[in-house]
């Protein structure tokens, strides 16, 4: 293998509703690459949403990414509209994914959200 390839893959509209990427995402880490679940659920709730679509951590992803655990973490304000549901500034939840894309060398992430797309400078495919 010459290039080791991280892939970005969102949870809610991509992986939990289309079987191709659970089928992409274990060839791609039985070949000996990296699947990225980048995320706006916190890792607690994204693991139980992983579970629920079938997919198992070190056979359909290797990382977690939470934009909800990363901006509580950087102290950005939040507000609480119930126990499960902060929301935080759009322009710090929009861009979140794109950092972390940038600073980890994703090479490419599948979302279906268009709003993140506008800030990404790694490729990103919108799944419809």
């Amino acid at each position: 293998m010459d290039k080791k390839l991280k892939i970005g893959l969102d949870i809610h509209g991509v992986t939990d509703s289309n079987p191709f990427f659970k089928i992409m995402a274990s060839a791609l880490i039985a070949a000996g690459h990296e699947i990225h679940i980048i995320t706006g659920a916190s890792i607690k709730k994204a693991i139980r949403d992983l579970r629920s679509a079938g997919l198992e951590v070190g056979i359909e992803y290797t990382t977690i990414f939470s934009i909800t655990d990363e901006l509580l973490e950087r102290g950005v304000p939040v507000t609480w509209k119930n126990p499960s549901n902060p929301m935080f500034p759009d322009l710090d939840w929009n861009k979140c994914k794109a950092r972390y894309c940038a600073e980890n060398e994703i090479d490419i992430h599948f979302d279906d959200s268009d709003i993140y797309g506008l800030y990404f400078t790694t490729p990103y495919a919108q799944i419809k």
